[in-house]
């Protein structure tokens, strides 16, 4: 399976709450840099279309741009640029 339709599968199985955000977050917290960046990854192609979806790890998130690995700066400030839709105040 290419990473692409991986990225893809675990975004429908989040926003089909197969797979609820926070226990996304907790396996965050162990996982590997490219993982976190696949974490991310499907996070971002969930909120292009529903920027409200982060609204519970919203702080999280942000607090992933000073994050060492690259991959993971760069797909936090996607979805924040995405939310800022929805959450312009914060």
């Amino acid at each position: 399976m290419k990473p692409k339709e991986k990225i893809l599968l675990l975004a429908k199985a989040m926003q089909n709450r197969e797979i609820p955000i926070q226990g996304l977050v907790e396996f965050y917290g162990q996982a590997k840099d490219p993982e976190k960046g696949f974490c991310l990854s499907a996070i971002t192609s969930i909120t292009k279309d529903n920027p409200g979806f982060i609204k519970d790890p919203l702080d999280f998130i942000i607090s992933q741009i000073n994050y060492k690995a690259p991959r993971v700066k760069w797909q936090a400030c996607e979805i924040i640029a995405n939310a800022s839709k929805k959450f312009p105040q914060r």
